[in-house]
């Protein structure tokens, strides 16, 4: 616990800029001032400077514009940019804020998310060009997952269009949170054309052009995938065939897994697949076989 106005008069007498770590707030206006001008000085400690634009970035919303110090503050190469542009989209100065982060968007940073997450909040659309040539540059996670967030024209050409790279984890995963039309047509192609994870997307999606390609990849490399993805899908037509994986499959995990599905779509051949995996040997199986019994109708 500490005395607000004791560190302000401190901070008055020393001039020590450590003390505006705990002074900058909407209710002290100087304090940004004084902060900005510590930001400015180049032999500011690094761990200072980085807990000083953070809060900067934080607190910007709260008070006066000061896009121009804001902008001469991205200068300063050791200011974090992504701070910096968290700010001006606290004061709503989007095209600015993007200009700022350019090809920064492709470097890790811990606090990148929170600049996102506003991005999307304030101006999406505005984003896309901006997200997509971060992407075309260097793919990362971080940024593909801000794209799928946005409805955009150009969006599920950008995520289709990893689908094959290093980022393709991402981008399956970001054409599933869409969910559009045009992203699940995407993953519909590919599962279609054998890509087992494209299929269980599409299968989580509930979109029955998921089902053939599951069904075809049963019994080959991919075959615990695709009793899962048909676990997921819960269609009628799927039931006999989960119903005979649960009862024969030597593989206790991918027997579970096809008696789940039954389970879960309350289907009337679940009872006898369930008491199926009661009779084999694992005892943590058994034990799971008597309390879905004892959820299922008798």
């Amino acid at each position: 616990m500490f005395w607000p106005e004791l560190v302000e008069e401190v901070w008055r007498e020393t001039g020590d800029a450590a003390w505006l770590e705990y002074l900058l707030s909407p209710s002290r206006p100087k304090t940004l001032e004084a902060t900005m001008a510590a930001l400015s000085d180049p032999s500011l400690g690094d761990d200072l400077r980085a807990s000083l634009t953070y809060r900067l970035a934080a607190a910007a919303g709260s008070h006066p514009p000061h896009i121009d110090g804001v902008r001469r503050l991205a200068s300063v190469a050791k200011n974090n940019r992504f701070d910096l542009a968290r700010a001006l989209l606290g004061w709503g100065e989007v095209d600015l804020a993007l200009s700022l982060v350019g090809e920064y968007l492709e470097q890790p940073y811990a606090h990148a998310n929170y600049f996102f997450f506003k991005l999307n909040e304030l101006a999406p659309v505005a984003a896309v060009p901006v997200l997509i040539m971060s992407l075309r540059r260097k793919p990362t996670g971080s940024v593909v997952h801000t794209l799928s967030l946005i409805d955009h024209s150009d969006t599920v050409p950008e995520l289709a269009r990893l689908l094959d790279g290093e980022v393709r984890a991402h981008a399956l995963l970001g054409l599933e949170q869409l969910g559009t039309a045009s992203a699940r047509a995407v993953l519909a192609d590919r599962a279609a054309a054998g890509d087992l994870e494209a299929a269980r997307a599409l299968a989580r999606l509930g979109d029955l052009r998921a089902l053939n390609p599951l069904v075809k990849q049963v019994g080959g490399a991919g075959h615990r995938g695709a009793v899962t993805g048909l676990r997921d899908l819960r269609h009628p037509s799927s039931e006999a065939l989960l119903a005979g994986i649960a009862a024969d499959d030597a593989d206790d995990n991918v027997a579970v897994i096809a008696a789940h599905g039954l389970v879960m779509a309350r289907s009337a051949r679940a009872q006898t697949a369930v008491a199926a995996l009661g009779q084999r040997g694992d005892p943590h199986v058994k034990k799971l076989a008597r309390h879905w019994l004892a959820q299922l109708p008798a």
